[in-house]
């Protein structure tokens, strides 16, 4: 038997679960890292070379809300409050993206502690959108 249908047995059989008790046991299944190391991987967050800046940022907000579940769950002896979370988030991705002129271009909106999720990722696609123009002006001009 599976893992994971091992899981599925054990939680069938579960009366008294709980969403909080069912979550940590979905992180200890899944072998997640603690709240502390989640938010190290925050702090030291980078564009990889083979990701979009749109990839990764939502891999930032993946990990942004990870960070959030987690501090939750531990408790208030490890818990790391939204608004720290949050300014580190904005921090990350203005310090972690590879192309300097989109994090340039970003910039007023990260420093933007309510900006919603979907506005960051709209200003985003406008600012890769505007740097490949730009690339292909400056391509044209050289031929």
């Amino acid at each position: 038997m599976s893992t994971g249908l091992k899981l599925r047995s054990y939680l069938e059989g579960r009366e008294d679960i709980t969403l909080a008790i069912l979550r940590k046991l979905l992180r200890c299944h899944f072998r997640e890292k603690d709240t502390t190391k989640l938010y190290q991987e925050l702090c030291n967050l980078t564009q990889q070379a083979n990701e979009t800046p749109q990839e990764f940022v939502f891999r930032a907000l993946d990990l942004r809300q990870k960070v959030g579940f987690s501090s939750q769950e531990d408790g208030p002896m490890l818990a790391y409050n939204q608004s720290l979370v949050q300014s580190m988030f904005l921090h990350a991705v203005g310090t972690g993206l590879s192309d300097a002129s989109i994090a340039q271009e970003l910039k007023p909106f990260l420093t933007k502690q309510g900006i919603l999720d979907e506005v960051l990722l709209e200003q985003v696609n406008l600012a890769v959108r505007d740097e490949l123009e730009r690339q292909q002006k400056i391509a044209s001009k050289k031929k």
